[in-house]
């Protein structure tokens, strides 16, 4: 018996060193309690041969609960589930509302001249922008449309925006005439907004951003060549009339006389000045469409004569006097409505003056029974024919 226990002891302290060295382990490298409880439950098993008791599976796992709480971590049983927590992080703060500039316009659309718009040099435009007023003040009439930089284009330095007022959400259009460069080329201008303090604004997140107007500038087209025939229609200008035997004058086209039996001559003006002095007259038709008016002219009066004469200006004084020239006889009316009358020939030989002009007059100037016989020429019109 004494040698047994002899042996037991000393077999246990043999084994002293090697529990110190693993307890030192476990603290040292701060290893998970599970393994630490395992490597001492097989070093227990190794000495059962010696009288030492192995470590139980509830004593492993009351080592490894011990082992975790020492560290720190909640412990987790069988039969306590992990422990979950309620707390919350800090609200997040609702983002700050950014506020709406009291002036700011934002660009809707081009109502005219949209953006490289091609114009010939020195042509008229009006620049139209549909606006919308998107800050939190109203526009008024105090508010103007300026030039900002770039291209005038021959525009005012500002205009008034609106007559009336503008409120927040509301569109307005707003126009600017300007005229094309006589040089070819690509022309951008920009226009911004001015309250009425002087502040200029305009469009973006800054609300200083410019609109603008871009147009492309272009040489006319040629002109079609020299054998092309062209084909006008051509009214009667201002400068014509009628005038009675007493210098009185109308504007009206009334040959005829009257109650007081004077003389009603009609004087008619037509601008050639675009048909070349050395162009080929094809064709030309004058069309004098007449209404009867009053009485009976053309059997009191008897027909209507037409004549080419150069009479220059309408100045009733001066053709009053019947100083004109009714050598050129062109044709005559006989009623209302009548046929047009062929002029080609009467063209061709007095190209060159600025007009060509004609007189037409009844046959018998009055019929002095003191009442009205005339008639009245409505649209005159002179069609040509020819080759430039």
């Amino acid at each position: 018996m004494k040698n047994t226990n002899y042996r037991n002891r000393l077999l246990l302290w043999s084994l002293m060193p090697l529990f110190a060295i693993l307890a030192c382990q476990a603290v040292g490298s701060e290893a998970n309690p599970t393994a630490v409880a395992l490597t001492l439950q097989a070093g227990a098993s190794q000495s059962a041969p010696g009288g030492l008791q192995p470590i139980s599976p509830a004593d492993a796992q009351a080592t490894q609960v011990a082992a975790t709480a020492a560290a720190g971590n909640q412990p987790t049983t069988p039969d306590s589930p992990p422990t979950e927590s309620n707390a919350q992080g800090p609200a997040a703060a609702p983002p700050t509302a950014t506020p709406i500039p009291c002036d700011k316009v934002s660009f809707v659309k081009d109502v005219t001249i949209p953006d490289n718009t091609t114009l010939t040099p020195g042509s008229a435009f009006t620049k139209t922008w549909r606006l919308k007023n998107d800050g939190s003040c109203t526009w008024s009439s105090g508010y103007k449309l300026v030039f900002d930089r770039g291209d005038a284009l021959g525009g005012p330095q500002e205009v008034q925006l609106t007559t009336g007022t503008v409120a927040p959400g509301q569109t307005v259009d707003v126009s600017v005439n300007l005229t094309a460069p006589a040089q070819a080329g690509t022309y951008q201008g920009y226009w911004k907004l001015r309250n009425s303090s002087g502040v200029l604004f305009g469009w973006g997140d800054k609300a200083n951003a410019a609109f603008w107007v871009k147009i492309k500038v272009e040489a006319a087209a040629q002109q079609p060549p020299a054998n092309t025939k062209k084909n006008v229609t051509l009214a009667p200008t201002s400068n014509g009339g009628s005038v009675d035997s007493n210098g009185g004058s109308n504007i009206g086209f009334i040959p005829g006389d009257d109650t007081s039996n004077l003389t009603w001559v009609t004087f008619m003006d037509f601008s050639i000045v675009d048909i070349p002095p050395t162009a080929t007259i094809h064709s030309a038709t004058l069309t004098l469409p007449c209404i009867w008016v009053a009485g009976d002219p053309f059997n009191e009066l008897g027909e209507v004569g037409v004549f080419y004469s150069y009479y220059g200006n309408f100045d009733p004084a001066v053709l009053s006097q019947g100083n004109y020239d009714l050598s050129q006889y062109l044709g005559r009316l006989l009623s209302c409505p009548d046929t047009p009358l062929d002029v080609t020939a009467s063209l061709r030989a007095n190209l060159g003056p600025p007009y060509y002009q004609i007189i037409a007059l009844f046959q018998f100037g009055t019929d002095s029974n003191a009442d009205d016989d005339y008639i009245q020429i409505t649209t005159p019109s002179l069609k040509v024919e020819y080759t430039p």
